[in-house]
């Protein structure tokens, strides 16, 4: 919005209110019960096998832009996502927390976040808006489901002093994040402005592997020798 209003980043298309209730309210929307169920999942799943089972969003991605017709299924595809969900299968069979509700956060969470693609895929895409127009259309729809859920789930602990003074008494950490989080946000869209929202889930894969390394080496999380195995057979 600053961008804009100071005329750094002029606005190429209008869009009517009806048309951004249509097209970009879902997005908030879909945007908000990503961060919950993401930010929740860690309380019953350790990080590795969040990792592991992220490995299967480009299935849901593909799954979705098939059924909105933003892809076409191939038979190349199709051999992929089978030996993907055999993949994790195998994995699923050995993991020491597993838990059904843990699972269900990441479904609805791996959902909502192909949706949120897809929804991105057709603005950029399909649209040909900019990075810049689509952040300052989509930012106010974010803003009003997080704030939603916000004052739901969390308006209590958010208004006990301790944790507000928290934050007043150092605000640098939470600056910082909220600048990163905005490079994220920004590198994201033209990820899939360029390449396609699956192309951007796929690629998202070697940043997991990361993670599951580090969170064995840092953090003690145990992967065992079948788990590994599976993940292999997943990212291959």
């Amino acid at each position: 919005a600053t961008l804009v209003a100071t005329g750094h980043t002029k606005l190429e298309r209008r869009m009517t209110f009806g048309l951004w209730l249509r097209n970009i309210f879902p997005i908030g929307f879909f945007t908000a019960i990503t961060y919950a169920t993401g930010n929740e999942l860690y309380m019953f799943l350790s990080v590795s096998f969040i990792q592991m089972m992220k490995s299967l969003s480009p299935i849901v991605v593909l799954f979705l832009l098939v059924l909105f017709r933003l892809d076409v299924l191939t038979r190349e595809k199709l051999a992929g996502v089978l030996i993907m969900s055999v993949g994790m299968i195998i994995a699923c069979f050995d993991e020491p927390t597993f838990s059904l509700w843990g699972i269900a956060l990441m479904v609805v969470g791996e959902a909502a976040e192909a949706m949120r693609m897809v929804f991105f895929q057709h603005l950029l895409g399909q649209q040909q808006f900019g990075l810049i127009e689509g952040l300052f259309y989509t930012c106010p729809a974010n803003f009003f489901f997080l704030c939603i859920g916000i004052a739901v789930f969390e308006e209590k602990s958010l208004t006990q002093p301790e944790n507000y003074n928290r934050v007043v008494n150092n605000p640098l950490p939470y600056v910082v994040v909220s600048c990163m989080g905005f490079g994220v946000i920004l590198t994201t869209l033209g990820v899939i402005q360029t390449c396609g929202s699956l192309t951007f889930k796929a690629a998202g894969q070697v940043r997991n592997v990361g993670i599951v390394f580090i969170s064995i080496v840092m953090f003690g999380d145990v992967v065992t020798a079948q788990q590994a195995c599976g993940y292999a057979i997943n990212l291959v």
